[in-house]
């Protein structure tokens, strides 16, 4: 069953990463949204992952002077997910060829 509202009241709504980018206004803006896509949710969990991690890593005290590595993974029960790794053990669920392996 899809949930069309929160216990509060506020309304869920589907969006594509476009409409999100380009910035929900209006009525739109107070509510919450859902992105179908996997590929598109997958996506934004990668880029959400690179952003939590660099800043956990600089919320982290330098170690023998170095930085610490945080290492985030994000996913969902429909099969999406990113992560920050960079390399070999980096996945998606989007398609692109812009990923360094």
């Amino acid at each position: 069953k899809t949930i069309t509202h929160t216990d509060d009241g506020v309304p869920i709504v589907n969006a594509s990463m476009a409409q999100i980018r380009k910035g929900l206004s209006g009525k739109a803006a107070t509510q919450l949204v859902r992105i179908p896509q996997v590929a598109e949710r997958s996506k934004f969990y990668v880029e959400a992952a690179e952003i939590i991690g660099e800043r956990e890593s600089h919320a982290l005290p330098y170690h023998g002077g170095r930085m610490w590595k945080v290492e985030v993974k994000v996913s969902d029960d429909k099969g999406a997910y990113g992560d920050n790794c960079k390399g070999k053990g980096r996945r998606s669920n989007n398609n692109d060829d812009d990923d360094e392996d």
